[in-house]
């Protein structure tokens, strides 16, 4: 009997590693599996399909309020939010998008807990992450040579087998989230060789994400370090070496981008493209329509019911009536949440985000994987993804971070 509880224990942890080297299936519609309404990639089934099979990953799952007294509002909210969404879904007048929304949405949730389950119950060990990490940045740089070298295009996309822009943002999301787990990585005490070799798969993802063309590859990590540096400001533990280290990984990267510029017959303008997106925002006129959007979506909120919402998807009536004439999301979830589900869905949804993720709890240890998460609720004022799997990992990331960090100190004291 104790014999198979092991093998067991040792399947769990096992699917937990093939769960963490699927991750880079997110970033690819490839891979997804079609379910009708909504598609999903591997790294969302396995923590469904190891809730089902694990019974270790269950009870993690069942009870959550044993180990948190906050867990039961969590609860709560959520179900509430449910609630509130699935009744404006069907008083959408869009019936072929709110739906999908509304699935994505619920299995958001879900596989935000079944993620903090599984990660709880398996043991993954700092040498099977960082093997992991490497997975994934080769995969990347892969990317990078199909696109650079076989398609002779200047940006990287998600899809071999043709060139596209389409998706590159999503690949810029995920590969924040292998900067993220880089950077966990880094901060705990290894060898000296160790530390080189996180550096360098930490360079990796950081110029891959620079090499999308996409302005979040540059947003969301920049965002990201400014956040750590003035948390380690503010925990008066900043250390010069530390600012050296980053500017000097920025020269490398400049460098770097140089260099391939050439080798392309590049100009450098070209290679730093996103950066010029970034200085002259909205003067393109993808931006114009960006900033259209921002004000289009207000006006239809104020206009309506405020405090319940308008109806899932509602707001693309407003957009399609306005001078741009077509059905564009808004490209910003913070003013799509309040279309959607008003004021009150909105609080819903993000009490349940900052209680989940223990934002406010800083009583020790990393808040690494917090301030990632605090990093993606700004970011949402530029991107549509709430429901993203990514978010949904990076939450269940930042809750385990706190599950073995600052609630077992804070028990001792």
């Amino acid at each position: 009997m104790r014999s198979y509880v092991i093998r067991k224990i040792d399947l769990l942890d096992k699917t937990a590693i093939l769960w963490f080297a699927t991750l880079f299936s997110l970033s690819s519609d490839f891979l997804k599996v079609d379910l009708g309404m909504i598609s999903v990639s591997p790294a969302v089934l396995i923590p469904a399909l190891g809730l089902l099979v694990f019974k270790p990953v269950r009870r993690h799952f069942l009870n959550g309020h044993l180990n948190d007294r906050d867990f039961r509002y969590i609860a709560i909210s959520v179900a509430l939010f449910s609630m509130l969404m699935v009744a404006q879904t069907i008083f959408s007048d869009w019936p072929d998008r709110a739906p999908s929304a509304l699935m994505k949405t619920l299995l958001f949730f879900f596989m935000t807990h079944a993620s903090f389950a599984m990660l709880l119950a398996s043991k993954i060990s700092i040498s099977n992450i960082r093997l992991l990490l490497w997975s994934s940045a080769i995969f990347v740089l892969y990317l990078a040579y199909v696109y650079l070298v076989q398609f002779g295009e200047f940006y990287i996309g998600n899809d071999l087998t043709a060139p596209t822009q389409v998706g590159r943002n999503t690949l810029a999301l995920y590969l924040f989230l292998m900067v993220v787990m880089s950077t966990s990585l880094l901060s705990d005490n290894q060898s000296g060789r160790n530390k080189s070799m996180d550096y360098v798969v930490l360079f990796i993802f950081i110029l891959i994400g620079f090499l999308t063309g996409s302005r979040f590859a540059v947003v969301f990590p920049s965002l990201f370090f400014v956040l750590i540096a003035i948390k380690r400001i503010y925990e008066v533990r900043f250390k010069v070496k530390l600012l050296l280290r980053f500017v000097y990984v920025v020269l490398l990267l400049l460098a770097f981008g140089w260099s391939i510029g050439l080798a392309l017959d590049s100009s450098l303008e070209a290679y730093l493209s996103v950066l010029m997106r970034l200085s002259n925002f909205g003067e393109s006129g993808g931006d114009t329509s960006r900033l259209d959007l921002i004000d289009i979506g207000l006006s239809c909120f104020t206009d309506h019911n405020m405090v319940f919402g308008n109806g899932v998807k509602n707001y693309l009536t407003c957009v399609v009536a306005s001078p741009i004439g077509t059905d564009l999301i808004l490209h910003n979830d913070h003013l799509s949440i309040l279309n959607n589900v008003g004021i009150v869905g909105y609080l819903l949804w993000i009490a349940s985000i900052l209680w989940y993720s223990k934002i406010f709890s800083v009583a020790r240890g990393n808040y690494l994987f917090r301030l990632a998460v605090i990093t993606y609720i700004l970011s949402l004022v530029v991107i549509d993804g709430y429901n993203s799997p990514i978010f949904a990992i990076l939450l269940a990331l930042a809750r385990l971070e706190w599950y073995t960090g600052d609630r077992r100190w804070a028990s001792k004291t």
